[in-house]
């Protein structure tokens, strides 16, 4: 698996004269007879723990903090020196022939005729081979509180604020600032309960400006806010709630069963119209769902109680029952 990088640490156990180097027993690390014993360890449970350690650096210094991409793509621009920047080779390596991505490759390189997956090169600047580019632990420490970001104000708009449950509401949101335009993603957060509801949406700003029609908004009473997540140069910013009233939609409920088979030992769907042995065991599930959901799909997360009732003209299995969705 290969995720997109963010930075790079080397990982080489001995390869190209890089490792790291390790003292685990006494008089290891000191010269004897001329030479040196020590451990040399590689790959990503040496380079990982590394960087671990770097931004525990990090937290020792300036106290928790969370997510370190919001620090690291922003000293990338304010601060370059803090990055080594790879520009040359990529990040391919050998496979084994008909697994998964690995095809023969035919580049002018030294893994000609060599089956390899595919892969990124190093460039200029970031790359899906290396991020950013290894770091200097002393500078990204030296710099990791001095980034300034130029302030941003935001704003919210909705072209309703008193509507039924599924109703496609126009949203727009602009994000403004001294010297510029700011870029990058809007979150639509609400006050609404459950906390499952909070996150309504993400917009991507274009030109300063994000829109989008909107039909998942929960439904009661609650607040909507947008947060502007900031970029390189441009500050986060709160725009100011908007308060909305997200009256109940008209609904449908689909119902399916399923049967215990004590032969099989197994669950069997349950037919509309079948017949069933008195005493066999009957699970009942229903699904209600908005009419404007769409198809296959819910728009919000019903709350309340489902009633099921029985309606054999002979015998009753039960008459009436309550249950909390």
């Amino acid at each position: 698996m290969r995720d997109l990088p963010d930075i790079s640490l080397f990982a080489a156990a001995g390869e190209n004269n890089s490792a790291y180097p390790i003292c685990a027993f006494p008089n290891e690390c000191t010269q004897v007879n001329g030479g040196t014993a020590l451990l040399l360890a590689g790959g990503t449970s040496a380079s990982s723990p590394a960087m671990a350690g770097i931004m525990a650096l990090v937290n020792q210094k300036f106290g928790a903090q969370g997510q370190a991409n919001f620090v690291l793509y922003p000293l990338a621009a304010q601060h370059p020196t803090v990055f080594h920047d790879v520009t040359v080779d990529s990040n391919n390596v050998p496979c084994q022939q008909n697994s998964p991505s690995c095809t023969l490759s035919t580049l002018k390189d030294n893994t000609l005729g060599f089956f390899t997956l595919g892969q990124f090169y190093a460039a200029a600047g970031y790359d899906q081979a290396t991020g950013l580019g290894s770091i200097d632990a002393n500078l990204l420490v030296k710099y990791w509180n001095s980034l300034t970001f130029t302030s941003t104000n935001t704003t919210l708009n909705l072209s309703q604020t008193s509507f039924s449950h599924g109703t496609p509401i126009n949203v727009t949101v602009t994000v403004s600032g001294n010297g510029g335009t700011p870029s990058g993603n809007i979150a639509l957060v609400t006050t609404a309960s459950p906390s499952m509801n909070k996150g309504l949406s993400e917009l991507t700003l274009q030109s300063g400006t994000a829109s989008a029609t909107v039909n998942n908004f929960p439904g009661g009473q609650y607040q909507v806010t947008a947060r502007y997540a900031g970029d390189t140069v441009f500050a986060p910013s709160l725009s100011s709630p908007v308060t909305v009233d997200v009256s109940p939609e008209n609904s449908t409920v689909s119902m399916s069963g399923n049967s215990f088979d004590p032969t099989s030992n197994t669950f069997l769907p349950v037919s509309n119209g079948a017949s069933y042995t008195y005493g066999t065991f009957i699970a009942i599930d229903a699904q209600p769902q908005g009419v404007s959901a769409p198809q296959g799909a819910l728009d919000g997360i019903p709350t309340g109680t489902a009633t099921f009732t029985d309606a054999a003209s002979a015998g009753t299995v039960f008459e009436q029952q309550k249950t909390p969705l």
